[in-house]
């Protein structure tokens, strides 16, 4: 009965460094009120409230990497306050090593800049699904969608680089390099869109219990539009996947993009404590 299963709520203070470029730093603090429901063993509704504010600092003002447009940044620093919902469903065989079964993430949230009186709406879904195979392999199929949609007349070029959406890394698009990808490029630096879409296809084989040996292919694209597509970067690659002490995975490997627009886009060692959603 959805009666005996009582709301549970968290309180989270943050503050750091959210985002590192060669022209800026994103440092953010702020405080998060959540509350939790589990109307299933497996699942989980929450409704979350926060309040933050976002500093862009520039590293070298005097840098060619330093744009116009990222000057511009600094008069987006200010608060922001955010109200939401979200919905996952985590029904896996096993927390580090699953073999089948689905976890996913749907989420919306409505965020208003408060010093520039810009609004607008954050919408998520994550998901991934695993696939026996035969003898200890599992297929990973993963797919992520966000879209930020502004309200009014307010387009991407008019949206601070905090709320924007940037792809690449150990995280997602193994192979190229932290938050490389994003809607357009000023001197090979990316300035983050509204539409993000990645999907990735993951082999793993288990050698031991706790480790195993992966291939995977991650695609993925980000998009200035409204909730619109354009031509995705594509990576191979390959890892090793251990659990430390039979709690934490660590992931190791190597991608390699197909393509990159830059040289600075590729970094092929990657590095993970932790697992992907």
């Amino acid at each position: 009965c959805i009666r005996d299963r009582p709301w549970t709520f968290s309180l989270k203070l943050d503050k750091g460094n959210h985002r590192e470029q060669a022209s800026y730093d994103l440092n953010r603090q702020g405080i998060t009120l959540q509350f939790f429901h589990s109307p299933r063993s497996h699942s989980q509704i929450s409704l979350y409230t926060s309040l933050r504010h976002d500093t862009v600092k520039i590293r070298a003002p005097e840098s060619d990497a330093v744009t116009d447009a990222i000057r511009d940044q600094e008069n987006f620093n200010g608060p922001k306050a955010t109200i939401g919902t979200g919905y996952q469903i985590q029904k896996i065989d096993h927390p580090i090593f699953p073999t089948r079964g689905l976890r996913s993430k749907s989420d919306l949230a409505l965020s208003r800049i408060l010093n520039k009186n810009i609004t607008y709406a954050h919408l998520s879904q994550e998901s991934s699904l695993y696939i026996p195979l035969f003898a200890k392999s599992t297929l990973k199929l993963r797919g992520d969608l966000h879209a930020v949609i502004p309200f009014g007349s307010v387009d991407a070029n008019s949206m601070p680089i905090s709320t924007k959406l940037l792809l690449g890394g150990d995280g997602n698009m193994r192979g190229f390099s932290n938050q490389s990808l994003g809607g357009s490029y000023i001197n090979g630096h990316p300035q983050g869109g509204l539409t993000l879409c990645y999907g990735s296809v993951e082999f793993l084989y288990k050698f031991f219990p706790e480790a195993g040996f992966f291939i995977f292919s991650d695609n993925g694209m980000v998009s200035e539009g409204r909730v619109t597509f354009n031509t995705p970067y594509h990576s191979l690659g390959y890892g090793v996947r251990l659990s430390l002490m039979g709690r934490f995975p660590l992931s190791i490997g190597m991608g390699y993009p197909l393509k990159v627009d830059h040289s600075t886009q590729e970094s092929n060692f990657f590095f993970e404590l932790g697992g992907h959603f």
